[in-house]
């Protein structure tokens, strides 16, 4: 590797690493599809890199990613961080939950309504 990789790259490389295409890349990242398509880019030059096999054999080997760590372990730890990533997490499991919630009743609502007047 000629240049070091930044924090953002090393994101992304993960999710490449896990399978992730472009537009999920911009999708996870909050980012539009042109600037994960420029990290990609820019990842391959770095790493003298083709395509997406190519960055993930070459992670691999590097030490980058293995199995059951990440490119972000490699990361310095910021202090709070996990605990802001962790409440994060939480939120979105209970908007998810949620969300079920909110569908399981609006179907049991439409079969109680439709039993209702399959009467009348």
């Amino acid at each position: 590797m000629q240049e070091k990789l930044t924090p953002r790259e090393l994101e992304v490389l993960q999710l490449i690493v896990q399978g992730k295409t472009t537009k999920e890349v911009a999708r996870l990242l909050g980012i539009t599809f042109k600037t994960a398509a420029c990290h990609r880019q820019r990842l391959r030059e770095k790493t003298g890199t083709i395509n997406a096999a190519a960055l993930v054999l070459f992670a691999v080997r590097s030490g980058l990613v293995h199995e059951g760590r990440s490119p972000t372990a490699l990361l310095p730890k910021r202090e709070g961080l996990n605990d802001r990533f962790a409440s994060l997490s939480e939120a979105i499991s209970r908007s998810r939950i949620l969300r079920q919630q909110s569908r399981v009743a609006r179907s049991e609502f439409r079969e109680a309504k439709e039993a209702m007047f399959d009467g009348v």
